[in-house]
C-alpha cells in the first residue's frame, strides 16, 4: 500500500472514531420546560384550548412543536422534510392517505379582521365558515367566559367601539364593482341575488389559486363577522 494510500486510509479512520465519539456521547440536557400560563389569564385560557395545533399566530400562539401541530406535521410530508428520516414507502404511503389538515386559517392579524362578539359567539357555536375546505373548526366545551378571555388575546384587549354610522353608498354600482373583480373565483356567497363570477384580474400560480379557493370564507356571514370600517381596510390592504 502506498504512502497516499496509507494516509487516506487513516484520515478516514480517523473520521469514522471521531463519528463514533460523537454519537455515542450522551445528548445534552434538556431545558425545563416553562410552566405553563395562569388559565385565569387570557394566554392561559388560549393555551388550555391548544389553538396552536391547528393555527398560526406569531406573537400571539406559541408555536407547537411538528409532531403536535396538524397542519405543520401533514405539510413536513409533503415538502420532503421525512424523507431522510423514514422509508421511500412510508413516506409515499402517508402521502396518498393525508387528506386533511393541510391548509388552516392563519389567526394572524385576526383584531382587523372579526368583531370582538361574533368572535365570542364563534367560539361557543362554531359553523362553516370556509365551504370549501374540508375541515372546520370543532365545538370544544368552551363557555361565554372562555371565550371572552380567549378573544381579549387573540384581539387584544376590549377597548370602547366607536359608533359607525351606516355606508351610503351605490348599492347597483358596488355590485358591478364586485362581479368585476373575480371575488366569486374563490369565494361562495351563500343566498346572495345578482353575484357573477369572474376571472381574477391578477395572474396566480394554480397551486396559490387552489390553496386560495380552499380558505376563502363565504361571504354570507361578513356583515355579522366584520364592521363596516373593517371590511373597507381589508379590501384596501388585506
Amino acid at each position: 500500500m502506498g504512502r497516499q494510500q496509507i494516509r487516506a486510509s487513516g484520515v478516514f479512520v480517523m473520521a469514522a472514531a471521531l463519528c463514533a465519539s460523537a454519537c455515542s456521547r450522551p445528548p445534552a440536557p434538556s431545558q425545563p420546560a416553562p410552566p405553563p400560563p395562569d388559565p385565569s389569564t387570557p394566554a392561559g385560557r388560549t393555551a388550555r384550548f391548544e389553538c396552536n395545533r391547528c393555527h398560526d399566530a406569531p406573537g400571539k400562539l406559541t408555536p407547537a412543536p411538528r409532531e403536535k401541530h396538524c397542519a405543520h406535521c401533514h405539510q413536513a410530508v409533503f415538502d420532503g422534510a421525512f424523507d431522510w428520516e423514514y422509508s421511500p414507502w412510508r413516506v409515499a404511503e402517508w402521502r396518498a392517505h393525508i387528506k386533511h389538515f393541510r391548509e388552516v386559517p392563519s389567526l394572524a392579524g385576526l383584531e382587523r379582521r372579526v368583531r370582538r362578539d361574533w368572535l365570542i359567539n364563534f367560539l361557543q357555536e362554531p359553523h362553516d365558515l370556509r365551504p370549501r375546505l374540508g375541515e372546520q373548526m370543532p365545538r370544544l366545551p368552551i363557555t361565554e367566559a372562555d371565550a371572552r378571555l380567549i378573544a381579549a388575546h387573540l384581539l387584544g384587549p376590549e377597548a370602547s367601539t366607536p359608533k359607525i354610522p351606516p355606508v351610503l353608498g351605490d348599492a347597483a354600482r358596488g355590485l358591478r364593482v364586485f362581479n368585476s373583480k373575480g371575488c366569486l373565483s374563490c369565494h361562495a356567497f351563500s343566498g346572495a341575488s345578482g353575484v357573477e363570477a369572474s376571472p381574477i384580474p391578477i395572474k396566480l400560480s394554480a397551486e396559490a389559486t387552489a390553496r386560495a379557493v380552499k380558505l376563502a370564507p363565504d361571504l354570507r356571514h361578513t356583515r355579522q363577522k366584520m364592521r363596516p370600517d373593517q371590511i373597507v381596510s381589508w379590501l384596501a390592504d388585506p
